[in-house]
């Protein structure tokens, strides 16, 4: 049981450095919050699909993997304990990057400019990137020029916002007051109406 209890806490340390390695990448090449992303990402992929709070499921994942990885190789040599830890840790931070490339990607299911147009360009860009940093619990705020650019970036705050507040089962409108205050200091004022 010793040797057991000491692999998988081994195998904690390694998941541990693999993550700590990939948030500092992350945060030399992401404009998000690297920890949500990388390690939380399970927990937002529920939120989307509706899960209410699924803040357990990531949480369970770093328990749980050097749980089995420690288990299922306790009769092998250490070091492949090891290795096997160091693969499915960069697994799941990859799984991670690529989650993100998503949500910087997530469209407005409105948009108020004609289709096609550079205006309704800017507000779906501005939309993808407010969004992102909304969904993994940054709330920042910004002022673009030009100005649909800026609507889309608080509206995406708003959006990703309920995601993120449903991820960790606070009430959705939660932070809504504050996006949009801050969009109305930036000279937004025309959000869409609360739902």
């Amino acid at each position: 049981m010793k040797k057991v209890l000491a692999r998988y806490s081994l195998c904690l340390l390694v998941m541990a450095a693999v993550f700590a390695g990939a948030v500092y990448w992350r945060d030399e090449h992401y404009t998000g919050n690297a920890i949500t992303v990388l390690l939380m990402w399970p927990t937002t992929v529920l939120a989307l699909n509706g899960v209410v709070p699924s803040w357990p499921a990531s949480v369970a994942v770093w328990l749980v993997l050097p749980a089995i990885t420690a288990l299922l190789l306790r009769s092998k040599p250490l070091l492949i304990s090891v290795i096997v830890t160091v693969i499915v840790s960069c697994g799941f931070c990859y799984a991670g990057a690529f989650h993100t490339k998503r949500l910087t990607s997530t469209k407005p299911s409105a948009n108020p400019y004609p289709t096609g147009s550079a205006n309704a360009i800017a507000y779906a860009e501005g939309y993808g990137l407010g969004y992102a940093y909304a969904v993994t619990g940054s709330w920042v705020t910004h002022c673009f020029s030009p100005e649909d650019e800026t609507r889309g970036y608080y509206q995406g705050q708003e959006d990703g916002g309920q995601v993120f507040n449903r991820a960790f089962g606070l009430p959705e409108h939660r932070g809504r007051a504050l996006i949009r205050r801050s969009a109305e200091v930036d000279g937004v004022r025309t959000l869409k109406p609360a739902l």
